[in-house]
């Protein structure tokens, strides 16, 4: 096992040949062991790679690893190539996919996955985004991914956890040296129930360049990415490009324009992305039906917020236009109190920007 992961290890790491080249010939020849660290004649003479690098490759060492074994005999790390058939479907689907991971945990909750994405310095508003539609979310049976990170990141790993949910990590070094540090008791609970995910080798510290490369599995193992919260030039607006690129569902979660940490989502709604409006309408634009809410907020509701009862009470949808003239209230206003109404799961948004009560 030791040998095989070297061989992939030498062959991932090598820049002189493109990663394309890379699936082409472990699509031909199968894992790297078949033709690192001993003679192949075959691949020497193909043309895929200069001759100089099929020798070098030939006379590769492949023997014992200390720092790789121990991890291996000592932690529950595991191995998977991208020839394994458990690796994971929907990151199998992207160009060029990663050609191994290291994991812990259960593989199986990643075929239906959810990444939620945003900055490290998260609001009280992103924490109560973030509470919203997790719960919502793990009700319907989807795992929540993300990146173990500060902020966001962090808050959706934990609430996951409280709500007895399934998340997924994807970290950007190696799983025997959890980034950040004081994350790693936070990845120990996600290893019992969820799974933590890494392309790097135990011992592997952190690059920067990792952070990117860790974004796009983000978003390549997930059916959709939710940006709740991020500067102007956050990070995590990479991890949103990847989801362009690689055919996700891309949803931003509106904020308000005066602060720092609406400008991303803002502007990715801006430029195309699909307003997450509430839980239940990324839900509806997953094709996924919306359970039954039974809410005991409910009757409070009713008799203590005018506008629940209005909507509630109509016999047909309201729109803002309508809203506004029965209510009083300005766009600003009654956009907000919307907002907090769909993520107390009380009403959504339908087709044509009207609104109308779940129950």
């Amino acid at each position: 096992m030791i040998e095989q992961i070297k061989a992939w290890l030498i062959f991932r790491d090598d820049k002189r040949v493109r990663l394309i080249d890379k699936h082409r010939i472990i699509e031909k020849w199968g894992e790297p062991a078949n033709f690192i660290g001993k003679p192949h004649l075959d691949l020497k003479e193909s043309g895929f790679i200069p001759r100089k690098v099929a020798q070098e490759w030939e006379n590769a060492d492949l023997s014992f690893d200390t720092h790789i074994d121990k991890a291996f005999s000592l932690t529950d790390i595991k191995f998977i190539s991208l020839l394994d058939e458990k690796y994971p479907l929907q990151l199998k689907s992207v160009y060029c996919p990663p050609l191994f991971l290291f994991y812990r945990g259960d593989l199986d909750i990643s075929s239906n996955a959810v990444a939620i994405i945003g900055t490290r310095k998260i609001s009280n508003y992103g924490v109560r985004v973030v509470n919203s539609f997790v719960k919502e979310f793990v009700e319907h049976d989807l795992s929540i991914v993300s990146g173990l990170s500060f902020g966001v990141d962090a808050e959706a790993h934990r609430c996951t956890l409280n709500s007895e949910g399934k998340t997924i990590a994807i970290l950007p070094g190696a799983l025997d040296k959890v980034y950040p540090d004081s994350n790693r008791d936070l990845a120990d609970k996600i290893a019992e129930t969820g799974l933590l995910l890494s392309e790097y080798p135990p011992g592997q510290k952190v690059e920067r360049w990792h952070f990117p490369e860790r974004n796009r599995i983000i978003s390549g193992i997930s059916k959709a990415v939710i940006m709740v919260e991020g500067g102007e030039k956050s990070g995590a607006l990479i991890t949103a490009r990847f989801a362009l690129e690689q055919d996700r569902l891309l949803f931003a979660v509106p904020g308000d324009i005066t602060r720092d940490n609406s400008k991303a989502p803002n502007k990715l709604i801006a430029q195309g992305a699909i307003p997450a409006l509430s839980p239940q309408s990324v839900l509806e634009e997953l094709g996924i039906e919306i359970h039954p809410e039974m809410s005991q907020n409910i009757p409070n509701a009713m008799e203590n917020n005018p506008l629940y009862a209005l909507i509630a009470q109509s016999a047909e949808p309201l729109d803002m236009d309508t809203l506004i003239e029965v209510t009083n209230q300005n766009f600003g206003e009654l956009a907000a109190n919307l907002l907090e109404l769909e993520m107390d799961g009380l009403i959504r948004r339908i087709a044509g920007g009207r609104y109308t009560a779940i129950l």
